[in-house]
């Protein structure tokens, strides 16, 4: 399914009244909702504030404590959870992760197995596959997150940017214009365009250590930095340290 199926082939085909218990979650209901693939049973979510929010299959699961704009939609497989927030036209769908209080705008996408983790999705930019945004990252404009990709704390991917891989950013990168990373490298404090030279712009290159995904178990960023961080000391270790350019 394409992501413009996603955000613009998604209409509503109601049975019956919404059935929502107390916890906020979506009970067998005979109401079925076309998310792009035909109908399936689905309910509207219930915001914290009592207001109708947008359409949740029966098979998703969102948290009483989420909040999920009117045209936003969540399916599949997917989950919301904590006080994440999902407005306008958001979709999250097949085995995403969205959690402890990720914000979704604009026709941002999640897919895949992709876990959006206290970070900010905009515009219609798409993360998907295993990768993993993280730490207050924010992406947007028309931007895709995919393969194994880590991005994590103070870092900004915008513009037509494609990470993938299993590239890590991490702590000040700024991706932006065409900029195509893939590979194994980690990224750190550089800013990135379509004519900056590789070399100039990695720290190192290896395969960063695993980590925990799929079925609730979810590395922490915390866990996530620690490791990233001994990836890099093994990498720099005995190199001569680098002068920031003026």
């Amino acid at each position: 399914m394409s992501i413009s199926t996603l955000t613009s082939n998604i209409s509503a085909n109601v049975l019956a009244d919404l059935t929502v218990d107390g916890a906020g979650r979506h009970q067998i209901t005979s109401e079925r909702f076309d998310f792009g693939s035909g109908p399936v049973p689905a309910a509207r979510h219930r915001n914290p504030d009592g207001s109708v929010g947008g359409w949740v299959a029966v098979s998703a699961h969102v948290d009483s404590a989420a909040w999920v704009g009117p045209d936003a939609v969540v399916f599949g497989n997917a989950r919301v959870l904590g006080r994440s927030v999902l407005e306008d036209r958001a979709v999250v769908a097949e085995l995403a992760l969205v959690r402890a209080g990720a914000h979704l705008r604009d026709e941002a996408v999640v897919v895949g197995a992709a876990v959006v983790d206290a970070s900010r999705i905009e515009d219609q930019a798409v993360v998907t596959d295993d990768s993993i945004v993280s730490g207050g990252a924010v992406v947007g404009d028309l931007a895709i997150i995919g393969g194994n990709a880590r991005v994590s704390g103070d870092v900004v991917v915008v513009g037509n940017a494609k990470v993938g891989g299993n590239v890590w950013l991490t702590k000040g990168t700024i991706v932006l214009g065409d900029a195509e990373l893939k590979g194994r490298e980690i990224v750190r404090n550089h800013t990135i365009t379509r004519s900056t030279g590789r070399p100039a712009v990695t720290i190192g290159a290896m395969t960063p250590p695993a980590t925990p995904r799929r079925h609730n178990v979810v590395a922490t960023e915390a866990t996530i930095d620690d490791q990233l961080d001994r990836a890099v000391r093994a990498l720099t270790q005995g190199l001569p340290r680098r002068t920031r350019r003026s």
